[in-house]
């Protein structure tokens, strides 16, 4: 994984973290608005410009907003938000299939939050299939 995904996935795992920790729920849109104006100033104990430069945070925001702006890409956003508490409540093992997502960045951040929210949360464990 290229060092601007790793810096990226620290960001955004940040960001969710944040809110989780504040008992707030992101929309895509709220997203978009914590990377170009975090609401925390550091990440560990590095301030955030050093962690991830503001043109980063920048170009990271225009591509996250494809995702709610592009015609063809939009369609994902009218499901049901995940409820990770439902999604890892029941079973000992849950197994995500990542056939559908499109990019190896993609899976790759997905595969990162799942974790961070398992580590946060001392969670189940999770099988996740290969393509």
């Amino acid at each position: 994984m290229g060092r601007a995904i790793e810096k990226e996935i620290t960001f955004v795992s940040a960001i969710l973290e944040n809110a989780w920790e504040n008992g707030e729920n992101l929309t895509v849109n709220d997203l978009i608005r914590n990377i170009e104006n975090p609401s925390f100033s550091t990440i560990g104990s590095l301030p955030v410009p050093k962690v991830v430069s503001d043109r980063e945070r920048k170009d990271l925001a225009t591509r996250i907003n494809s995702l709610i702006s592009d015609p063809k890409l939009r369609s994902w956003s009218s499901a049901e938000s995940i409820n990770f508490s439902e999604l890892f409540g029941g079973s000992s093992i849950n197994i995500l299939d990542l056939r559908n997502i499109q990019s190896e960045q993609e899976k790759r951040l997905f595969v990162e939050l799942i974790c961070q929210h398992n580590r946060r949360r001392n969670s189940a464990k999770v099988a996740i299939a290969p393509d």
